[in-house]
């Protein structure tokens, strides 16, 4: 059950690491002379540090933010899924499968999906391999494609990984669907 936690964390919270060996991270690139009045508050790269400060921290509503609405909602609707299946289970195995997630069944079924999404980001967050992969992470650059940042992430492995941001409410967010899409895998959405 460890390792179902661990992959449905890391599911939540980051992209995989398939690609090519990442080189060594650029320098910051240099301000914009101007800004337009539909400009995000701040950069990609910005971004980015915010969403691994707070997976290091585990601190998961910052996490959640980090997320664009579309990737939210597909977030919701998958663990909604995953919950009535839980439910449907007897007492005794409820119990059993809810134990390696610290929840208690009461408590479970009280949940909203979004509730269970914080508390895996929580729980994932605080797992000494996820620690590892955030904290072997570093920004190496982002290029702007559609609208979107594209952005490159050397991993803890070596290699590098895509991450993409779309603006939403004056500011960068994770667009899950595209990050998969760029990495080659299918999204939940």
């Amino acid at each position: 059950m460890r390792s179902f936690v661990v992959a449905a964390f890391l599911t939540v919270a980051v992209a995989g690491c398939d690609q090519p060996p990442a080189p060594k991270p650029a320098a910051p690139a240099a301000p914009a002379a101007a800004v337009s009045a539909s400009a995000p508050n701040r950069s990609p790269r910005q971004a980015w540090e915010a969403r691994r400060r707070a997976l290091l921290a585990a601190d998961a509503e910052t996490v959640w933010r980090s997320l664009c609405a579309d990737s939210r909602a597909a977030k919701v609707r998958e663990q909604e899924k995953v919950m009535e299946d839980l439910k449907r289970l007897p007492d005794e195995s409820l119990t059993k499968a809810l134990s390696p997630l610290g929840l208690a069944p009461g408590a479970f079924c009280r949940m909203s999906g979004e509730e269970f999404c914080l508390h895996m980001i929580r729980r994932g967050a605080k797992d000494p391999e996820a620690h590892k992969v955030f904290e072997g992470q570093e920004f190496v650059d982002s290029t702007m494609i559609d609208g979107r940042a594209v952005c490159r992430i050397g991993s803890h492995t070596g290699n590098a990984e895509y991450i993409v941001f779309s603006v939403e409410d004056g500011d960068w967010k994770l667009d899950e669907p595209e990050t998969a899409r760029r990495n080659g895998r299918t999204s939940t959405k």
